[in-house]
């Protein structure tokens, strides 16, 4: 029985997983383009002159929208006891931030160009 439940319980997070990692994708754009709520803060791409801290607030928003992630997660599973809960936590929290990857990906290379083109390697 605990088998079965484990599985419906999996499914169930999987479908959370999916449409939290679409949210997650739509908050990451918005704070990129957008920025908070009343402008608050301003959007992440007014420093993208800046490429240090550019990259580095990118990354603080994608740390502080993992960290709550898993705390929503941990939450909704307060009073689950069936053993591997944890491990699943983690894998679902993993594909929910996979969806900010590839946007990430491309704005870093591109910062990391910039930064090249600023001050190239001695030869």
């Amino acid at each position: 029985m605990d088998f079965y439940l484990f599985l419906a319980d999996r499914y169930t997070l999987d479908e959370f997983g999916t449409a939290r990692r679409s949210a997650v994708v739509r908050g990451f754009i918005d704070a990129l383009t957008r920025g908070g709520p009343g402008g608050t803060p301003r959007p992440i791409e007014m420093h993208s002159h800046d490429p240090l801290r550019y990259v580095g607030d990118m990354l603080a928003w994608l740390h502080q929208a993992t960290a709550s992630e898993k705390e929503h997660l941990e939450a909704l599973l307060k009073l689950v006891n069936i053993q591997g809960v944890e491990d699943h936590i983690q894998e679902v929290v993993g594909h929910i931030t996979e969806g900010v990857c590839r946007p990430l990906k491309v704005i870093i290379c591109h910062s990391s160009t910039c930064i090249n083109k600023i001050s190239p390697t001695p030869p």
